[in-house]
């Protein structure tokens, strides 16, 4: 990218933007142009280059369209990403846009759209202006849905900056876009992971008032479910509301959201072991309960590996989720015999780990 059209970018110079791109309007201020002819003679010397300059106005004048052309050299920006995360430089904009509409779909070296970029920068205005753009070019749905090489839309960058305005504004353009994408981290995944209990009601909220489908997928075949309970009782109990099927839904190592409820180590007085989530024994009481209320069957789920949650609580010493397991009003008796591929009932497991 040329560098004076970078910094115009960064600092959304819409004089000296206009002046590089359209040579008309307003003439920007001596300093500008002192600074631009500096790059008169590098440009002349410059073969490929120099197709571009325009014989009659000199060899500080390039074509816009090869201007726009170029890219910052580590992150690959264009001109429209470096001016969408710089600021609400909207009337820069639509200047860019204007000499190259495509460029509002174009993807950075990590896959990053100008959309990406502003809402990264949590630049409201400019997500809003962005969008308007993309709707009058029939290209909204391609812009929003864009994927960057973390597979996350725009939409992740505002659940993790935690903008519930932001994210309104995209889900009311297209109120499908929680579900993207198809597979592996949907937003409410990682609105439960991170702690944002209000965004992921908010995702739920505008989603099913619109009459579509949230996705509740997460990484490795996990589902919201799985990051719930580890956040604690009520988170659990918000999404076993949402979706009870949840609770027996495995990701891809056959573990079940119990499964990893039961994963958490315990606090047992001989191994002096902490709670790695910083939540005390009712707490994680009520995280074994809700789901073994929500459906039985998960008790007897059994991983990859042959083994069910009994098993995995005997493996990290997690004394209240066993007694959970076998307990009459939330789990069942029958759960304290059952074996593993190897045969190994919980009992088994805990002496081997001990």
């Amino acid at each position: 990218m040329h560098p004076l059209l970078a910094e115009a970018a960064f600092r959304g110079n819409l004089r000296e933007l206009t002046f590089l791109l359209n040579r008309r309007e307003e003439q920007p201020d001596q300093e500008f142009l002192y600074r631009l002819a500096a790059y008169r003679r590098s440009l002349c010397l410059d073969g490929d280059v120099q197709e571009q300059v325009d014989i009659e106005e000199g060899p500080a004048y390039i074509s816009a369209a090869w201007l726009l052309k170029g890219v910052t050299t580590v992150e690959g920006n264009t001109a429209l990403h470096v001016v969408a995360g710089s600021g609400n430089y909207v009337d820069c904009a639509d200047l860019i846009h204007g000499n190259d509409k495509h460029l509002l779909c174009v993807q950075n070296n990590k896959g990053d759209t100008p959309l990406h970029c502003a809402v990264r920068a949590r630049r409201s205005r400019m997500v809003s202006h962005l969008v308007d753009l993309a709707t009058r070019d029939n290209m909204v749905e391609q812009l929003l849905r864009s994927e960057n090489k973390s597979k996350e839309t725009a939409l992740h960058d505002a659940v993790r900056i935690g903008d519930a305005d932001i994210v309104k504004e995209l889900l009311r353009v297209d109120p499908e876009l929680a579900c993207f994408p198809k597979k592996g981290t949907s937003p409410l995944y990682l609105a439960v992971l991170l702690g944002r209990d209000s965004i992921a009601l908010t995702l739920h909220d505008e989603t099913t008032e619109a009459g579509k489908l949230l996705s509740y997928s997460g990484p490795d075949g996990q589902n919201a479910l799985h990051a719930a309970v580890l956040r604690g009782p009520v988170a659990t109990k918000i999404f076993l509301g949402w979706n009870k099927e949840l609770a027996t839904k495995t990701d891809e190592c056959g573990s079940t959201p119990l499964h990893f409820a039961a994963g958490l180590p315990g606090d047992n007085r001989r191994t002096r072991r902490a709670d790695l989530t910083g939540a005390g024994r009712r707490t994680r009481r009520m995280v074994y309960s809700q789901v073994c209320k929500a459906n039985k069957a998960a008790l007897y789920q059994a991983d990859n590996n042959g083994m069910t949650p009994i098993h995995v609580a005997a493996s990290v010493d997690a004394i209240e989720a066993i007694l959970i397991f076998v307990e009459e009003e939330y789990g069942t008796s029958s759960s304290a015999g059952l074996r593993d591929a190897k045969g190994r009932t919980f009992l088994h497991v805990a002496v081997e780990k001990n």
